[in-house]
């Protein structure tokens, strides 16, 4: 007999049309994704569709703005990334397991997932469907319970990678691979002296004829004959660079302005090109690789391989390009080590130079900043490089690290003193370690669905040959392959997390806060440094003046923030004396008042410039009245930061530590603007130095 049950409610649905019902009382998440931060600047339509117009979306199906994150951590990354590569994928995914979303909104799958293995989309499709998750774009919505539901997210997402790899990778790549290696531009950088030929045909004893160097490099002499020059040089030089680096400083360019017609766009980048003024000048780096470009000699090299050694016409001889080449080349033509390279004796250590700061320092107005040994002192010295070096390596100012070193250490044991919520560090090191479970949490989860492909793949290639085409083996290899290289590169990471044990460390540095305080000093080295290195985001030294130097302080622990303090170096930076500055000297140092001198050297302190003046055997009158206040220590520019800084004329020294609100303006002076007259002598007096 047969027996009929009631009919049950079902809350999936059952068929690729059936109306679906949203939990807008439950949170939403938005995801938004650009490949590359420059398509996030250019293509900001997109972005917008990203991100504003789901979110009227999302409104207009009935979520309100308290239930709508968006996560927009991704904007800048490719889809081919995994899962655990992208921040805000998978903060997204975790969000998901913990049940505080029901619904992702996307503009389309493949701002998901352009995977090529299948891995990354078969994994965010078996999380949302063990959590009941539905994914909305603006042309469907998935229920992943649903198996057409999978299929047709999977084909989108297979599209995706199809295009990306077939279409970008294969067609349009591939076709500019066969341009360039038949020796023809297909948009690589342009050496300098050399423009593209853009015309397709020629007239050949009065009929149109194909221009054999159609996309091929031709002369632009306006150049060319610079770069010629560049080479008889260095061979007059006797193949010595920093001569020709000091000769090219001294003018004003290096290479004359482009034509109008000419299009600079490919120039710039190759040989690290500065526009200035009348032309453009280069820098070491690109001056260098100027000197060792094949392209001179009519070489063409594909893929780092040479296709042709008579590609295109050469602007340079060949014994002046090889004189170059073989001293200035770390790689012969081949590929090989150059052991002909001229190079310079390196002293190396037995023992690291001892800075505290050495993996955390850096400056904000300067360039570089690395750790050297004084000449003078022998003692360990912070060295701040100059900004946008070009031609000639100098550096901006330096300091004893020993000062440096102790002033924030000093501070930073003055933090662990004063912390008391020793459960808030905690609470950090749990935040850490959370972060990181949940990295190798989906590590696993990857590792484990590569497997299961593999073994399928494995399989299939066990069959008999002549089940499958030669074609779709092939294709099976080439996954195979894919998925083993991911997998490496997952195990890998795996490892990395296990090894990375920055919250440990950090929780047992916070467990010997009492010590530390107590017993710094008898701390070996090392940990101090990795102390440092663990408590301190970024130090920036900054030279503020020819006295003055700044530092400031960015902690990694938020409550403790950014904090700076100024220090007063007595000797000053001794910059060297320019012939003008020489001159002003001579022409006033006899009888001039000191406020004038200063005022036309704002850089130069008094004691600074009477030291000059007795080099230079330059008297001075005797009983001459001045009513400048500067103390003798001090310059213009000194005083002019001072002010600025609120900082008192008499102090020498400013250790006091300030909270980082607003960045103080630059002691420097704009084109055309003054120094400001010496301030008038007051009743108090300052100390002589």
């Amino acid at each position: 007999m047969r027996t009929f049950q009631q009919k049950g409610n079902n809350h999936h649905q059952n068929t690729a049309w059936a109306r679906i019902e949203y939990r807008t009382e439950a949170g939403l998440g938005i995801y938004a994704r650009q490949s590359t931060l420059a398509q996030v600047k250019n293509y900001r339509q997109s972005t917008e569709m990203q991100t504003d117009d789901l979110v009227d979306m999302a409104k207009h199906l009935g979520w309100d703005e308290d239930h709508i994150i968006l996560f927009t951590q991704d904007l800048a990354k490719s889809g081919k990334l995994r899962i655990d590569q992208r921040t805000g994928l998978r903060s997204l995914i975790e969000r998901i397991e913990k049940g505080e979303f029901k619904t992702v909104l996307v503009f389309l799958e493949d701002r998901l997932f352009r995977d090529e293995t299948g891995i990354q989309y078969n994994i965010f499709i078996d999380v949302c469907k063990r959590h009941s998750v539905l994914v909305v774009t603006p042309h469907m919505t998935y229920d992943f319970t649903n198996p057409f539901h999978v299929k047709q997210f999977r084909w989108r997402c297979e599209e995706a990678a199809d295009y990306l790899r077939d279409y970008v990778i294969n067609r349009l790549h591939g076709a500019k691979n066969r341009i360039s290696e038949s020796g023809r531009f297909a948009g690589r950088s342009i050496p300098i002296g050399f423009i593209i030929d853009r015309e397709t045909s020629m007239i050949v004893d009065g009929k149109v004829a194909p221009n054999p160097t159609y996309r091929k490099f031709i002369p632009y002499e306006p150049h060319a004959h610079i770069v010629r020059w560049l080479f008889q040089r260095y061979w007059e030089l006797g193949g010595k660079i920093r001569p020709l680096c000091r000769e090219l400083q001294q003018q004003p360019f290096v290479f004359p302005d482009f034509e109008p017609d000419v299009d600079i766009s490919k120039y710039i980048a190759l040989y690290h090109l500065k526009q200035t003024a009348g032309g453009y000048h280069i820098s070491r780096p690109g001056l260098m690789g100027l000197l060792t470009n094949v392209a001179y000699i009519g070489y063409w090299i594909h893929l780092g391989e040479i296709v042709s050694k008579n590609n295109h016409q050469a602007i340079v001889e060949e014994d002046l390009f090889w004189y170059a080449f073989s001293r200035l080349s770390p790689y012969t033509i081949t590929g090989e080590r150059n052991e002909k390279k001229k190079g310079y004796i390196r002293y190396s250590r037995k023992e690291p130079i001892p800075a505290l700061l050495k993996n955390v320092i850096g400056s904000q107005e300067g360039g570089r900043v690395y750790v050297s040994t004084s000449g003078l002192t022998h003692k360990p010295i912070y060295v701040i490089e100059e900004r946008n070096q070009r031609l000639i390596l100098k550096y901006h100012a330096a300091t004893p690290c020993q000062e440096i070193d102790d002033l924030v250490a000093r501070r930073l044991v003055e933090h662990m003193k004063r912390t008391k919520q020793f459960e808030r560090y905690q609470d950090y090191a749990a935040e850490l370690q959370k972060e990181r479970d949940q990295i190798g949490k989906n590590i696993k989860q990857q590792v484990a669905e590569i497997d299961k492909q593999m073994d399928g793949i494995l399989t299939t290639l066990s069959l008999p040959k002549d089940t499958l085409p030669k074609k779709l083996r092939e294709k099976f290899v080439a996954k195979y392959t894919l998925l083993e290289k991911q997998k490496e590169e997952l195990e890998i990471q795996q490892a990395t997390i296990q090894t990375n044990s920055h919250a440990q460390k950090l929780m047992e540095y916070y467990s010997l806060i009492n010590r530390i305080g107590q017993q710094w000093e008898r701390i070996p080295f090392i940990h101090k440094q990795a102390l440092a290195d663990a408590l301190i985001k970024q130090v920036y030294l900054d030279e503020m003046t020819g006295h003055w130097l700044r530092i400031e302080v960015e902690w990694l622990d938020p409550h403790w923030g950014i904090e700076r303090l100024y220090i007063f170096r007595s000797g000053g930076a001794h910059k060297t004396w320019t012939d003008e500055e020489n001159n002003i000297i001579h022409d006033l140092f006899l009888n001039t008042p000191r406020e004038g001198i200063l005022a036309k050297l704002p850089r130069r302190s008094w004691v600074a410039i009477t030291l000059q003046a007795r080099k230079l055997h330059i008297h001075r009158q005797r009983n001459l009245i001045s009513t400048c206040a500067i103390p003798h220590t001090l310059s213009i520019e000194d005083v002019t930061f001072m002010k600025g800084a609120g900082i008192n004329m008499n102090e020498t020294s400013c250790h006091k530590w300030e909270s980082r609100h607003l960045r103080l303006p630059s002691v420097l002076l704009a084109p055309g603007q003054k120094w400001p007259p010496c301030p008038p002598l007051e009743h108090h007096r300052f100390p002589r130095p």
